[in-house]
Order: C-alpha cells, then sequence, then structure tokens
C-alpha cells in the first residue's frame, strides 16, 4: 500500500502534467478573418453575395475536417464590424480558434442562414487597421496548447488598398506581416471582386510573410483557397540530389494527388454483432505425407523463402529478399542527359511528381538548381535519373523534364519493359488498312469532315476535378451526414458516364444527326428482341400530366405511355418523344 507522502509525490505528478495540457498530436491551424465593407454584400449577379460566398468556403472546409475525422483546428473573425473584443477596437472573435467539432458547423450554419442585412448594418463607421487585424489573428494561436504543424492566417477581403493616405499604418501593416516569417505562420489575402488588384499592396504583404523560398506570388480567390485546404499538395521527401559524388543539393520532391481511401471494413460476429480479431498462420505439407499441416506458432519472420541459383538452392530471409532490391541510398542519382520528346510524357505509370529546391537550402545550392534548370531549359534537355524515396525502399528510373515557370522539374516515371505492351498486332491488327491484307474502305472527303464536325463538336474539357469517384463521393457524404448529424444523402449521378442526352442536343443544335444519315450508308443492325409492349394509362392522368408540361423529369417509358394513350407514335429517342408531346399539348390544351 501506499503511503500518504508517496500519494502525495503521485498527485503532485498527476497535478503538474496536468497542467501543462500535453499534446501528441500534430494539427494544422486555419484561421479565417472576414473583412466588412460595403462591396462585400451587394448583389454581385451570382446567386450569393460575397459574404455568403466567404461563409460557405468556411464551411466546406469544416465539413471536410469533421467527416475526415481530423483534430484541426478552425476559427473565424470579423473585422471592421461595430462589435468589438475586449481590448481590441472593430475586431469580433466568432468562432474561437478550436478543434473542430459538430457544433462550430451548427453555429456557422445559423450564421449562414441569418438575414443579410443585420450584418450590412454591422459595418463599422470607421475603417479598422489591417495592422491590428494582422497582431490579433496572430495573438489567437497564442491560446493553442496543442502542437500545431501549420498554421495559416486567411484574411479575405474587398478592399486592395488599405490606408492609402496614411503613411504609419502601412508601414505597420508591413512590420506585422514581417513577423509573421518569425513566429512560422503563413499569410494569405483573398481578393474578392473583378477589379481587385493584387499588385497594388498586398502582394508585398504576402512577399513578406512568405516562410518557404520560391513561391509564385499570385492572387488567390475562394475556389483557390478551398482547394489548397481540402486537396493540399504534400511533400513526398527531401532527399540529396547527387551529381557522380562531386556535388550534392537538398531538394525536395512534392505530388499533387493523395490516394483516397475507402473506409475500413471489419469482421464482425454473426452471433454477438462484435468485431473479431482476424488471425493468419503458416502452413506446410511434407514431401511424403499427404495431410496438410497446420503450424499456428510460426512467425512471418521465420519463414525462408528458397530460390534456386544454377544448380544450388539458396535460402533467404524476408527482411533479406526486401534488401535484395535496395541498389542505392536514399536520394536523386543523375545518370545522363537527353534532348527532350516533342511532347510532355503521358501519366502511364503513375501521376507526376514536381521536384524543387529545398526551402532549407544554402545560397550555393540554390544558384546551382537554378543554373542547373535554366542551362537544361536552354539546350531542350531533359535528366535521367534513379531515384530512391526511402531507406531500403526501390529504386526506379524517373525523367527529369524542365519547368521554368514554376522553378523546378516535373519527374516522370519511366517504364521498365514488363511494364508496357510491346506487342499490340493482336488488337490493332483489324484496324491497319492496306493493299493487300486490308483494302483501304473507300472514304469520301465529305465523311471525313462530317466526322471532324462532329468530334469537334462533343469535345469536353479535361479537368481532373469535373469527373468524381462516384463510389467514394457517395461514401465520404454518407460519413459526413453521420458526422453531422444530417439526413441520409440521395443517390448521386455518375458524372463519369457520358451524358447522351447533351451530345444528342449539341449535334441536334448543329444538324450533324442529318448530316450523318445523308452522308454514310445505314448499317444493317442484328434484329433486337421484341420490345415489351408499351401499356395505356389513365386519361385523367394523362390530362393531369399534360398540364403540367414537365416531360424532361419522366422515363422514356412513360413517355411512350403517354404518347400510347394519345394514340400518337412511339417511334424515336427521348427528345423525339418530348417534342411530340409539346406539339400536342400547345395544339389541342391552347385551345
Amino acid at each position: 500500500m501506499e503511503t500518504s507522502s508517496q500519494k502525495t509525490a503521485s498527485q503532485a505528478i498527476i497535478n503538474h502534467y496536468a497542467k501543462q495540457g500535453l499534446h501528441h498530436v500534430v494539427r494544422t491551424g486555419n484561421l479565417f478573418v472576414i473583412h466588412f465593407t460595403k462591396e462585400m454584400f451587394i448583389d454581385n449577379g451570382t446567386d450569393n453575395v460575397y459574404f455568403h460566398q466567404c461563409l460557405k468556403t468556411y464551411i466546406n472546409i469544416l465539413k471536410q475536417k469533421l467527416s475526415h475525422n481530423k483534430d484541426d483546428y478552425m476559427g473565424l473573425m470579423f473585422a471592421n464590424t461595430k462589435e468589438s473584443d475586449e481590448g481590441v477596437e472593430n475586431i469580433c472573435t466568432v468562432q474561437k480558434l478550436d478543434c473542430c467539432t459538430t457544433n462550430m458547423y451548427t453555429e456557422v450554419m445559423k450564421l449562414y442562414d441569418k438575414d443579410i442585412d443585420s450584418y450590412r448594418n454591422q459595418i463599422s463607421d470607421t475603417n479598422c487597421s489591417i495592422a491590428n487585424v494582422l497582431l490579433h489573428a496572430a495573438r489567437a494561436y497564442d491560446a493553442v496548447t496543442a502542437t500545431a504543424l501549420t498554421r495559416n492566417v486567411v484574411i479575405i477581403t474587398c478592399d486592395d488598398n488599405p490606408a492609402p493616405n496614411d503613411s504609419n499604418e502601412r508601414h505597420r501593416i508591413r512590420l506585422n506581416a514581417k513577423n509573421y516569417k518569425d513566429i512560422n505562420i503563413k499569410l494569405n489575402i483573398v481578393g474578392l471582386g473583378d477589379d481587385w488588384d493584387y499588385d497594388i499592396f498586398y502582394k508585398e504583404i504576402e512577399m513578406l510573410a512568405e516562410i518557404t523560398a520560391g513561391r509564385d506570388f499570385k492572387r488567390m480567390n475562394l475556389s483557390d483557397l478551398e482547394e489548397e485546404i481540402i486537396f493540399k499538395s504534400h511533400t513526398l521527401a527531401s532527399l540529396e540530389f547527387r551529381i557522380k559524388n562531386n556535388a550534392k543539393l537538398k531538394v525536395s520532391i512534392q505530388g499533387f494527388l493523395t490516394r483516397r481511401r475507402y473506409v475500413k471494413t471489419n469482421a464482425i460476429g454473426k452471433d454477438t454483432n462484435e468485431p473479431l480479431d482476424v488471425y493468419s498462420w503458416f502452413s506446410y505439407q511434407h514431401e511424403n505425407d499427404d495431410e496438410e499441416i497446420d503450424i499456428q506458432d510460426n512467425k512471418p519472420e521465420d519463414v525462408m523463402k528458397k530460390q534456386r541459383f544454377g544448380d544450388k538452392d539458396i535460402i533467404f530471409t524476408f527482411k533479406e529478399v526486401r534488401s535484395l532490391h535496395n541498389i542505392k541510398p536514399a536520394g536523386i542519382d543523375l545518370l545522363g542527359f537527353k534532348l527532350m520528346f516533342k511532347a510532355e510524357p503521358a501519366y502511364q505509370i503513375q501521376p507526376v511528381l514536381f521536384l524543387g529546391c529545398h526551402a532549407k537550402s544554402s545560397e550555393g545550392e540554390l544558384k546551382f538548381f537554378a543554373a542547373l534548370l535554366s542551362k537544361m531549359a536552354n539546350k531542350n534537355l531533359m535528366a535521367v535519373c534513379a531515384v530512391t524515396m526511402r531507406l531500403n525502399g526501390l529504386t526506379r528510373l524517373f525523367i527529369m523534364w524542365p519547368t521554368l515557370e514554376l522553378g523546378g522539374f516535373y519527374l516522370y516515371r519511366l517504364p521498365f519493359k514488363e511494364n508496357v505492351r510491346i506487342n499490340l498486332s493482336s488488337i490493332t491488327d483489324k484496324y491497319i488498312f492496306n493493299d493487300e491484307d486490308h483494302p483501304r474502305p473507300p472514304i469520301s472527303e465529305q465523311q471525313l469532315d462530317t466526322m471532324k464536325d462532329i468530334i469537334e463538336s462533343l469535345q469536353i474539357e479535361n479537368y481532373p476535378l469535373d469527373f468524381l469517384n462516384t463510389r467514394l463521393q457517395r461514401l465520404l457524404k454518407s460519413v459526413e451526414a453521420v458526422a453531422l448529424e444530417l439526413p441520409p444523402v440521395e443517390q448521386s449521378q455518375d458524372n463519369t458516364l457520358p451524358d447522351f442526352d447533351t451530345m444528342r442536343n449539341k449535334l441536334n443544335d448543329s444538324n450533324l444527326i442529318e448530316r450523318y444519315n445523308d452522308t454514310f450508308e445505314p448499317i444493317d443492325e442484328p434484329t433486337k428482341p421484341a420490345a415489351a409492349k408499351v401499356r395505356k394509362l389513365d386519361d385523367e392522368y394523362v390530362n393531369n400530366l399534360l398540364r403540367d408540361g414537365n416531360f424532361n423529369k419522366h422515363t422514356a417509358v412513360t413517355l411512350k405511355s403517354i404518347l400510347r394513350t394519345l394514340e400518337l407514335s412511339i417511334s424515336g429517342n427521348k427528345i423525339d418523344l418530348i417534342n411530340r408531346l409539346n406539339e400536342y399539348k400547345n395544339k389541342h390544351l391552347n385551345d
């Protein structure tokens, strides 16, 4: 049993660590400051005013943090308002910088649904000091005791030139922005409005507050901000770039894509509905025995791998097998230079990576890296290098493609022979036309022009964010609904499938379908099985549908049933059926 002195000492230790508030996780903080001006609340020709767009961006980021169960910090402030925090003028903390919770989401949704006039009346009569905004936002992180990997302050404003006639105020803004670099806080200025000029003042402010080197300073909008926080690029590795052991540079490799992980499935017992532990073991079979013997005591480290070299069997452990793949230490080794291709390589093997100089590189390393980049770009050269990302990792070949605009190199993975199908004759043989084996089909210039116009009419912009993984989006929305206690989500439309109705409308508008039918001979299609008989509907029900007039929401089967009830033709596609019903409605109901 513990004595009274031991209990007192134990309690003192507990109290000591309780006061310290120790946290062993790494978090990211994002503090948003919305600057109130008249332009923030006027009608800008969109569905929402700028203020509602700012809140919507904040809500989207907060929902993403909650649905991914991240312990990140977020906060919201209003600047240039009549309400003020204690000891600060015209700056109001709406949501204190804290770990993301569902209560924060509920509160900000109430702010979003609030009348816009109540916010418009809160604009201060005196201009708020932006220098005080920077200082107060930085002080908000002093109350956070958790370890934060990155601290971000985002100021959203419609004013591109604060205090143009007050030189002292502008000097204070520069000083407070420069202090952000010393206390490791990243500053982002988001400008709203078509007339907002980034180069007047705020570009200089962001340059003074920048932490890392080599950033390309451009104006940021709300969509860019949301994409940068939710789909943030990540650093894959910080390595040495070696040139024949004579020169070594500190470089970093960044990735632009993150592998999306589905929710992990757990085995559940049918009787108790409790999670089950999954075990695996190794089994072997004796040469002279027919029965298989299960060995449950063997560990994976005890299993050996046998491979025959010449006339001898060599035994390897799993650790030795993994070490056989490692032919170079972690880093990037320059192998040589080649002339650049006429076009950039495609992404056949893996997504492209980016190689840039490390933020902590010395001045000499930066100059050498810049000279190598400019020389390769001027001489139209690309480099072949061997990249080993991790210690005891695989060594792979990459192409370094110089990119002066971004100040670095794109890294394209080079495939090996077994990664590429070389012999494609079995697939492409029927598409190769020559005069001997496969006579060239008779194609006229008119037919070629028609097909070129069809292809040009059906072209779409290939932007990756426009094509989402439907299954993954449904899963994320379900998790988000559970986390935020929202109603179940509806079935989302798969936008990876072709939109045949839109394609058909484009072809009809350009009269390309008639041109195709006039140019090409009809193809004898195989006979299809007889379609199911279209049934008639109730007359009163059909009259109600005609009065409604919204035929696009009905399926083609329903439209054919309506036409059959009206004793009209049911042939053609969905657009033809809708046009036929609209003609009937305009002719009979209007009379």
